[in-house]
């Protein structure tokens, strides 16, 4: 025991010295832990910023579709009026309308779309588009009423007119501008979205491994934590193995004290009572001495035969009546059942009880006695009022109060039980109560 307890302790030492490398790791945890935060900002950042690049691209893509389809309209437009005036089909007048009627709703929405983009330049330059397409359809309309008026000669030279051929030529170049300029800007939003990907994924990456070796650090810190709490229970364990020993010891040097004690006591007491024949006093000491192991025995659940439920009024004929010098001494009445795991307790209080009796009190002299009134109160509980009569001096008062005062509370705080203790004119009187639904110690 003495080797366990210094091997523990250095342990337990070393568990103290171990306080330092776990405040570090606790302190690389939290750094981790920070790291951890700040990638996870950091991809929260790229993420937006991969999204707005995103949106942007799809924002180029939309104004060039509708720069495409305006000149679309513009060209469906002029070959049909064209192909009307020169064929005269009503198809081409119907194409010629049904441009002419889109065109301005295609023209708001673009401008309204280049102004929410936020560059001038384009809205600029869509601007020029849009007066232009719209002197476009005003040279349309007027060469369309010259025909229907029967101008033929104006409406020719107004078709074959510089200012046409130069309106659409603005037109398609103003656009052919804004084209490449939307294709440079959905370019760049694409490499910058590209990128934004890429960093998010490194980001992605190096949070992984934050994580995981967070969770490294988390798992070897409750290994240790695990360790140190093994270590400070084994340490409990063996100091409360220690103080059992030790009480044990203590326990066993005071029965054995108790044991010589009684053995003298009744050895004199059996030599007053057979002064002459020395046969039958050596063979009544051995028969009382006989009678006081076997008594011995039964408080130490040990005897044979004595095992499972006992009566108390067996246990305390069989504990009690080997200190008292006459069966009279020791008057019972009543009786309650006993179970296996209460006896030990039950016998080492019977065992004190009587102890002291037969130093002090009812068992002492001749002219004492004591009565043991038991009732019983149904699963296992009971009472037992321990009555001496006898004379009771300040030696006796004094006595209770030791070592053997001491184990009979431990055994009566094994059964939960209460003690009531008073010194009387005849003696002492002792009531313990056992409470009801008692399943011994564990």
């Amino acid at each position: 025991m003495a080797a366990l307890w210094k091997s523990d302790g250095a342990r337990g030492r070393g568990v103290i010295r171990s306080v330092p490398w776990r405040l570090g790791a606790a302190t690389a945890l939290a750094l981790l832990l920070s790291a951890t935060l700040m990638v996870a900002v950091a991809i929260q950042g790229q993420r937006i910023a991969g999204d707005r690049a995103s949106a942007r691209g799809e924002a180029t893509v939309d104004t060039l579709l509708r720069l495409e389809t305006i000149l679309e309209l513009t060209l469906v437009a002029e070959n049909g009026q064209r192909g009307y005036l020169l064929t005269g089909e009503p198809e081409s007048l119907a194409a010629y309308e049904r441009a002419i009627g889109r065109l301005p709703v295609a023209l708001d929405e673009t401008s309204a779309r280049l102004a929410a983009g936020g560059d001038p330049q384009q809205v600029a330059r869509f601007a020029t588009v849009r007066r232009a397409i719209e002197s476009k359809l005003l040279e349309l309309s007027e060469t369309l009423a010259m025909h229907e008026a029967g101008h033929d000669e104006a409406m020719r030279a107004l078709v074959r007119s510089r200012l046409s051929r130069e309106l659409a030529e603005q037109v398609q170049a103003v656009i052919g501008t804004m084209r490449r300029i939307e294709q440079r800007a959905r370019a760049v939003s694409r490499g910058e979205a590209d990128r934004a990907r890429d960093r998010l994924a490194m980001l992605v990456g190096l949070a992984i491994a934050l994580l995981v070796a967070v969770a490294a650090l988390t798992a070897w810190l409750g290994y240790h934590a695990a360790r140190d709490l093994t270590l400070r229970t084994t340490l409990d364990s063996v100091r409360a193995e220690r103080d059992r020993v030790d009480l044990l010891r203590r326990e066993l040097s005071h029965r054995i004290k108790n044991l010589f004690a009684i053995t003298s006591s009744i050895v004199s007491a059996t030599a007053r009572e057979t002064p002459g024949d020395t046969r039958e006093t050596v063979a009544a000491i051995r028969a009382r001495i006989d009678a006081l192991g076997r008594a011995h025995a039964l408080s130490l659940g040990e005897a044979d035969g004595e095992r499972g439920a006992v009566g108390m009024a067996q246990l305390l004929r069989s504990v009690a009546g080997a200190y008292a010098d006459a069966p009279e001494q020791l008057r019972i009445s009543g009786n309650a059942a006993a179970t296996e795991e209460s006896i030990t307790p039950i016998g080492l209080i019977v065992n004190e009880l009587a102890t002291n009796a037969r130093k002090y009190g009812g068992f002492s002299r001749p002219s004492a006695h004591v009565e043991a009134r038991i009732a019983g109160q149904g699963a296992n509980g009971f009472s037992l009022d321990w009555i001496e009569f006898c004379a009771s001096g300040p030696e006796r008062i004094g006595a209770s109060e030791g070592f053997g005062t001491r184990l009979l509370d431990t055994a009566l705080q094994q059964l939960g039980a209460t003690i009531d203790r008073q010194v009387t004119e005849a003696g002492i009187a002792v009531r313990i109560v056992v409470p009801r639904q008692h399943e011994g110690p564990d």
